[in-house]
């Protein structure tokens, strides 16, 4: 997997050796919220029940990079923190962060006297094998009106390029994306597109915009980049269906997210994609099967241990010679991510309602993804009838 930060302040990301964590600069803002996201999700993964509130914040949690604890600037031994993440495993974490949330520190990786702080994140680009990349500026504001080191002059330059880009009236800006080149490309490594495009684009361009970040293989002007329409589209209807979940979180959470983005990754990968695809119908599949056993259960109490437990069952149900000879391979999982990131200017304000011009930026990106399905549907309906 290679990693290329297509948005963002520049050389300000790190990853350790494995890639599998990210270490960031920790500012405030960022560190308050990311230490409540991880105790929603703690509270969340032992399944303990909060308010209605509290609901929201740990249904906000999935759609947040895990939260790993602070390093301090000087001696980072990346090495430690690559052989320390393989132990740390899903609600481990969270109950650190619990017992101490004011400290949340990864205690037996880094040792220093700096005061310099960063975080320590999932790198959600880990499990790609070619990551497509996609970053949103989400907004219509692009300046904390409660930062005191924010300038006026800061202040006027962020009202101006609200105005003349698409974040004033559509409440996105594409900040960069990259999209993977396939194996017979001449072109080896992705292609970036920096966020000048971004900025140069008007609302009724972002069709365009988007057909460049989500391109089908084999179509003009580039036809060594994308996936077939056979893989894009459930990748597409699945990005839209999580854009609608999230949508429906963000108009119950009180807070004001500024210069805040939403990362979207994708396999770029045609086989890693097709076994995504095939993973995310399995899943439907069985999750189907769960609430229909489920209802079953309801009705008759008696067989609630042959259905409920059949298909924890068939999961642990593998050979240790099998695990053995695919332990380099890894585990087919869902070929796309999307996630909030960059808080460091993000405030809950409770009474205030929700942050509506973040709500029209997903809005405007559902309705995107939603044309684009439109236009990719009939290109896969007639590779159907040629086959």
């Amino acid at each position: 997997m290679s990693f290329s930060q297509v948005g963002g302040h520049p050389n300000s990301i790190q990853l350790t050796e494995d890639g599998s964590l990210l270490i960031k600069p920790a500012l405030p803002l960022e560190h308050e919220f990311y230490t409540l996201m991880a105790q929603a999700r703690a509270m969340d993964s032992m399944g303990l029940a909060g308010g209605e509130g509290d609901g929201n914040l740990e249904r906000l949690s999935r759609f947040v990079p895990e939260f790993y604890g602070t390093l301090r600037e000087e001696s980072i031994d990346v090495e430690t923190l690559n052989a320390d993440s393989k132990d740390i495993g899903e609600g481990g974490i969270g109950a650190m962060m619990l017992q101490d949330t004011s400290n949340a520190m990864v205690d037996a990786v880094a040792r220093n006297k700096s005061s310099r702080q960063h975080l320590v994140l999932s790198n959600l680009l880990h499990s790609f094998t070619k990551p497509n990349v996609l970053d949103l500026k989400l907004g219509t504001v692009l300046y904390d009106e409660l930062d005191l080191e924010c300038s006026e002059a800061k202040k006027a330059r962020m009202i101006k390029t609200a105005r003349e880009t698409t974040s004033g009236v559509c409440g996105i800006r594409i900040t960069g994306f990259q999209v993977s080149t396939v194996p017979f490309s001449k072109q080896l490594t992705p292609i970036i597109t920096t966020k000048l495009y971004g900025k140069s684009l008007k609302k009724e361009q972002l069709p365009e915009g988007t057909r460049r970040v989500f391109p089908v293989l084999g179509e003009p002007p580039r036809t060594d980049l994308g996936l077939p329409p056979d893989l894009l589209l459930p990748i597409l209807r699945s990005i839209h269906t999580s854009l609608t979940h999230l949508h429906s979180i963000m108009k119950e959470v009180e807070l004001r997210m500024v210069g805040g983005s939403l990362l979207v990754v994708w396999e770029g990968d045609e086989q890693r994609a097709r076994e995504g695809v095939e993973w995310m119908k399995e899943r439907e599949i069985k999750i189907t099967e769960r609430i229909r056993q489920e209802a079953d259960v309801e009705e008759n109490e008696d067989d609630d241990s042959e259905y409920l437990d059949s298909d924890d069952d068939d999961e642990g149900d593998t050979s240790s010679d099998e695990d053995e000879e695919n332990s380099h391979r890894r585990k087919p999982s869902a070929p796309f991510a999307l996630s909030l990131i960059d808080f460091a200017h993000t405030r809950f304000v409770p009474g205030q309602g929700p942050d509506l011009g973040v709500l029209l930026g997903l809005d405007t990106f559902a309705e995107l993804i939603e044309g684009r399905i439109r236009e990719v549907e009939p290109i896969e309906e007639g590779r159907q009838g040629s086959r």
